[in-house]
């Protein structure tokens, strides 16, 4: 899972790259009566720039937008599943996108 985070420090974006793992426990006889997920680790497989990874991500998002078959949600939906970034963060970068081709 890709997850963009701000230093506290100097304000600078990256993206890590986590692993969480969970332990899944059951309370009762039937799957959805009681359950419960505990965290068990929490890794950090990679730390990419926010340019590397806003990159990749606006490119793909140009690609559909040429298509012209998808909606902005549609294409938010597909773009934050590809790549496991939030939706919120697909969308931020789509208006850049938007924001770089009508400028033009």
């Amino acid at each position: 899972m890709l997850l963009r985070i701000g230093c506290p420090s100097c304000g600078e974006k990256f993206w890590i790259d986590l692993n969480l793992e969970f332990e899944r426990r059951y309370y009762a006889s039937a799957l959805l009566e009681l359950e419960e997920y505990f965290l068990k680790n929490i890794s950090i497989r990679e730390t990419y720039s926010d340019e590397e990874i806003s990159y990749h991500i606006k490119r793909t998002i140009a690609g559909f937008l040429k298509l012209r078959k998808f909606s902005k949600a549609q294409i938010i939906e597909d773009v934050s599943k590809l790549y496991g970034v939030p939706e919120s963060i697909v969308a931020e970068l789509y208006e850049v996108v938007i924001h770089d081709i009508y400028s033009y």
